[in-house]
């Protein structure tokens, strides 16, 4: 299916031309929305799908595998990567076919044509069915934050309840317990005043009529108010003789079996609370007094009854003051509940949302609006400083993987165009061997480059064994000049500075100082011109020593100076259009130096000269315990200090 085609399915007739801030394309001219946040653009030369965040966390992590990142967006470009969107949105039903594609079939099969030629890979996941979209884990950050609050909550409000039972039903026992003994203590003053009363009436063979009997009455009831109760007495067997209130009795005759618990009673007064066996109509607080004669014979008793609805009516009235005050306590919980986990999650969430876009592949993202102590905000600095590590290490070996490609090509190209031209029989054979040298220099800068490489992975992964101890300076700067005398007289270039008995002591590595001191010679003889001038020279600056080499030319840049130690930076402006270096030897040389101990610079006067200088410790340090090496001369032992080999920033 040809590109054009296709997208006049996709576009509307409708369409304006859309104006937005960048497309990886060009302008765009037409946009037309697939799902929410997944838009199919198109720009004057190309085009492709854009997915926004978070949108494109519907997609699958395999289907934002084929597109890149930019601007905090996923891009598929239109031919070879947008199918697997479309792909992703049609078996997803996130969208549907528009009635305008004449054959749905056959355009399915296109897509599934070109995935399966330019991403085998997710071609194999969608078969195994392990597309996946990742919209469960941005969920999951709402049900995390959701559980949270939930849990703390039912914490806070199982343990207010429980606190709120147990405080309502010990005050509801201390109350009915005051109460209680506050209605025996009453009643039992009652009983000595109406003992003199019940005593008469025992003592008499009948009951008085008339006014003698109202008069009674009159007495009863005047005591029974005053007690807020009212009395009744009986005969040894119970019987009821006479009682201040008859409508608050059910039966005029006391059980047996409460009798015999009053008589085993062994006090004054026997206190009960109940109906005495049903013989009162509700529950009442019952005093009992034992009548005796004037023999000291049991004559009778004496019931003084308080009714119980005041209790009962206390206790509604408490219960509900109780729960009402207890549904405030609640709400007011709740209330400072949410606030309080506001504050706790709202930062956690933002931390979350944070790394869910990060994990996406957005990594420009970063936790705003975390501020202040306390381990939320730790938590989002960390965050913060984690990000912004990752990404520049991940912008660092972008930038890395791409100079390490173009370096690598450009001999490539070179080695496989002469190796074709004398296989064609383009390059005749009186020039072959010329081209072969050429091959031959070109694959000596590949093994270079590729041992630059190898060597810079050992020395930052920590694997390569510092051997240091004292060596004289003066004598690796001399062996590699004279290693290089052949390549300096080609050069026409004049050496200044160059002793031979000299001796300035330093604590290093010598296999490593010797390198960098290679690195810098070398980088000196490519750019110093014929008749030009290499200048060494050491001075001892107390507890360090201070190397330069210095070279006449056009010098460096004040705006390249900053870069000359980064990887991969070439300045063939100001450095020559000669250079064939691949920007490693510098930077080599940063590490090296900063491994021994000590510190790399670069001075330059643009069009004059231009100086390298690094220091190295003149002063071995001594821990103790540590291993002693012989120095070079089998002299005095002196020390490998791994920790004075760390690299300085």
């Amino acid at each position: 299916m040809c590109l054009k085609s296709r997208r006049i399915i996709f576009y509307k007739e409708s369409d304006v031309p859309v104006q937005t801030d960048y497309s990886p394309w060009g302008e765009i001219q037409a946009l037309e929305t697939l799902y929410p946040g997944i838009h199919l653009i198109t720009t004057p030369g190309h085009g492709g799908i854009m997915a926004e965040w978070p949108a494109y966390l519907e997609l699958s992590v395999a289907a934002r595998k084929c597109g890149f990142r930019e601007n905090g967006c996923l891009w598929f470009e239109e031919d070879c990567c947008e199918q697997v969107v479309l792909r992703e949105l049609l078996d997803r039903g996130m969208w549907t076919l528009p009635d305008r594609i004449s054959d749905p079939a056959k355009f399915e099969e296109g897509i599934n044509r070109i995935i399966q030629q330019y991403h085998p890979d997710y071609w194999s996941e969608r078969e195994a069915g392990r597309t996946v979209p990742q919209t469960r884990k941005v969920r999951g950050a709402s049900v995390m934050r959701k559980s949270i609050s939930v849990a703390f909550f039912s914490l806070v409000s199982t343990l207010m309840v429980l606190g709120i039972v147990l405080m309502g039903a010990s005050e509801w026992v201390l109350f009915k317990n005051y109460f209680a003994k506050d209605r025996y203590e009453t009643l039992d003053q009652v009983v000595g005043v109406t003992q003199r009363t019940a005593q008469y009436l025992v003592q008499q063979a009948e009951l008085p009529e008339g006014d003698e009997l109202d008069a009674l009455n009159t007495k009863l009831e005047i005591i029974g108010e005053s007690a807020e109760a009212y009395l009744f007495f009986t005969d040894n067997d119970g019987r009821v003789m006479i009682a201040s209130s008859p409508d608050k009795l059910e039966s005029l005759t006391v059980p047996e079996e409460m009798l015999e618990k009053i008589d085993a009673a062994d006090a004054d007064y026997y206190h009960v609370f109940g109906t005495l066996g049903g013989m009162l109509d509700g529950k009442s607080y019952i005093t009992v007094s034992e009548m005796r004669n004037e023999n000291g014979q049991p004559s009778g008793y004496l019931f003084l009854c308080s009714s119980g609805e005041q209790l009962t009516q206390f206790k509604q009235q408490f219960w509900s003051n109780f729960l009402l005050s207890a549904c405030v306590m609640l709400l007011c919980a709740s209330i400072l509940t949410k606030i309080l986990m506001r504050q706790l999650t709202d930062p956690l969430q933002k931390v979350t949302d944070a790394a869910q876009r990060f994990g996406g592949g957005d990594l420009s993202v970063r936790v705003e609006g975390v501020e202040g102590e306390g381990e939320a905000a730790d938590l989002a600095r960390t965050f913060n400083r984690m990000a912004d590590n990752i990404q520049m290490n991940d912008n660092s070996r972008g930038q890395f993987m791409g100079n390490i490609a173009h370096e690598l090509r450009t001999p490539m190209t070179t080695i496989k165009g002469f190796v074709d031209g004398i296989l064609d029989g383009t390059i005749p054979p009186d020039m072959q061997n010329h081209y072969l040298q050429l091959v031959s220099e070109e694959t000596g800068r590949l093994a270079r480059l590729i041992q630059n490489m190898l060597d810079l992975s050992k020395l930052e992964s920590g694997e390569y064994q510092v051997n240091a101890r004292m060596f004289n300076i003066w004598e690796t700067i001399t062996g590699v000049a004279l290693s290089a005398e052949q390549r300096i007289n080609d050069g026409m270039i004049d050496i200044d500075g160059l002793t031979m008995d000299e001796k300035v002591l330093v604590y290093a590595d010598p296999d490593l100082i010797h390198q960098v001191v290679y690195n810098l010679l070398d980088n000196a003889i490519k750019f110093t011109p014929a008749g030009g001038t290499i200048r060494f020279g050491v001075e001892k600056l107390g507890p360090e020593a201070e190397i330069s080499i210095w070279n006449s030319g056009q010098g460096i840049s004040p705006e390249a100076l900053p870069y000359v130690f980064q990887r991969f930076y070439k300045e063939d402006r100001s450095r020559g259009l000669h250079a064939r270096g691949a920007g490693l030897g510098l930077n080599i040389c940063k590490v090296l130096v900063n491994l021994s101990g000590g510190q790399i610079r670069v001075e330059s006067q643009q069009g004059e000269w231009c100086r390298f200088v690094f220091t190295l410790p003149t002063v071995a340090p001594n821990p103790g315990g540590m291993k002693r090496l012989p120095d070079e001369a089998g002299g005095e032992p002196t020390v490998e200090d791994p920790a004075s080999m760390k690299p300085v920033e």
